[in-house]
């Protein structure tokens, strides 16, 4: 047998084996067409049997079989009915992301999503954080401390809350299904640092950052170095660099010195200025009291007209003017007295008050269990 022979019939074996494989192919392409078909009807009779968890597990086998956009669009209805809202949703609007939609589909399935979201059931979530200066994250939406813990509207089902500090992350999946739900509760592994006898007029702050009030079981931060301050008005209660790791709690009893319990300059001036205010404004009064009293005097002794002798009141008239008259003098001259007090002790209460304000920490204590330490700083 020449060559030219030889290669024909190579050719010929070659067309062969490809023709065999495309009608295997086709054939198989068409049998998963068919069976994802029947587990679609399947999963429509299920779930018109109200049956939905079965519904999606039918239209599940038919996705693997054949990816139809609509076999995905019907499984997230299915999930939708089941109570899983927002994941239903969710699967839609992912869907329609999907350039390569025709025209019909993408108006159909916006149609769907569009019924979705006009019968949704919407709750409100609280997220609860122990770990400071964190960003909470909800279904893809950045939230503000205040925000999460007074809680947020949502759509019932499957909530995605992510927690991010730097580059260290944590998401967590909760179902929600109706408002009797507990706040969600999130937290990045790492150390906590409780603090105890924190008056409750103290301000906290963590690297420069107010982070309010500390909670009984502490804060849950990342391991590392921070610096931790504490201050009462004008005293500075604590101020200290505190080292968190993995694991472990660092606790912290801070003292309260005596000057923090006493009032601030700048607190104690001002009810000096009231104080001199509300004497100032008595002295007016007793200068009013005083002048209502020498008017009823001088009418008491003028019960006769001198010029014509025809009485202008009657005696007892006379006395009572009399009475009323020395009456308010006393009232008046103890308003003096009081008043005059008042703003020489206001007086001398804001030019002599030289208490300096404290700028370094006092009284406080640090208790540390992995290192067993213990300190007085006066």
């Amino acid at each position: 047998m020449n060559g030219h022979a030889i290669r024909q019939l190579t050719r010929f074996v070659v067309v062969l084996c490809a023709l065999a494989t495309c009608s295997v192919s086709w054939a198989r392409s068409g049998s998963d067409s068919d069976a994802a078909f029947s587990y679609y009807e399947s999963a429509r009779k299920l779930y018109r049997a109200g049956n939905f968890e079965a519904a999606v597990v039918e239209i599940s086998k038919a996705e693997k079989l054949n990816s139809l956009p609509a076999y995905t669009v019907f499984r997230a209805w299915c999930v939708y009915k089941i109570g899983d809202q927002t994941q239903g949703i969710s699967t839609v609007k992912a869907l329609l992301e999907d350039k390569s939609l025709s025209r019909r589909d993408r108006r159909e399935f916006q149609s769907v999503l569009k019924r979705m979201n006009a019968t949704a059931q919407m709750v409100n979530i609280a997220i609860h954080s122990r770990t400071r200066l964190a960003q909470i994250w909800l279904n893809g939406v950045r939230l503000e401390d205040q925000q999460a813990q007074q809680a947020v509207p949502s759509i019932v089902g499957t909530q995605i809350v992510e927690l991010w500090h730097g580059k260290i992350h944590i998401r967590k999946e909760v179902f929600i299904s109706d408002q009797k739900n507990r706040p969600i509760q999130i937290d990045l592994p790492g150390g906590d640092l409780v603090l105890r006898n924190i008056p409750a007029e103290s301000k906290v702050l963590l690297n420069g950052t107010d982070i309010g009030t500390p909670p009984d079981e502490g804060w849950r931060l990342v391991p590392g170095s921070y610096h931790l301050a504490i201050t009462m008005g004008h005293v500075a209660l604590l101020a200290q660099t505190v080292q968190i790791t993995t694991g472990a709690e660092e606790a912290i009893l801070v003292g309260v010195p005596r000057e923090a319990r006493a009032l601030p300059r700048s607190s104690r001036r001002r009810w000096a200025g009231l104080t001199g205010a509300i004497g100032v404004l008595g002295l007016i009064g007793a200068v009013l009291v005083h002048a209502s009293a020498d008017n009823d005097l001088s009418r008491a002794g003028q019960a006769f007209d001198s010029a014509t002798g025809k009485t202008l009141h009657s005696q007892f008239y006379s006395f009572d003017l009399y009475e009323r008259g020395h009456q308010k003098i006393d009232n008046a001259t103890l308003l003096y007295g009081v008043s005059s007090a008042m703003v020489v002790g206001s007086v001398l209460w804001w030019f002599l008050d030289h208490n300096p304000s404290s700028t370094t920490p006092r009284s406080s204590l640090f208790i540390s269990p992995t290192g067993a330490s213990m300190g007085w700083s006066f």
